[in-house]
């Protein structure tokens, strides 16, 4: 299944200091093969990518290992993709 999913970082979150390591995840998944496109957005108040992952549960483990996901500063948005 493809995925689009919409990383949005949560009202009055500080995203300065996982920014480096934030980056860093991000460009290991696209090296990988496993996140095929990323989308910062123009206010840097969150970012969309897209990917495979089996289903639903596997593409929310996959952002799950965000570093800002993991100090609890992003909120996920899923939608699947056809085509």
């Amino acid at each position: 299944m493809r995925f689009l999913a919409n990383a949005a970082t949560l009202l009055g979150a500080d995203p300065a200091p996982y920014e480096a390591a934030e980056t860093a995840r991000v460009e290991e998944l696209i090296r990988a093969g496993t996140v095929e496109q990323c989308y910062v957005t123009a206010d840097h108040n969150g970012a969309y990518f897209v990917f495979n992952a089996p289903d639903l549960e596997a593409a929310a483990a996959l952002m799950s290992t965000l570093p800002m996901a993991q100090a609890g500063l992003l909120e996920f948005t899923f939608v699947e993709l056809v085509g």
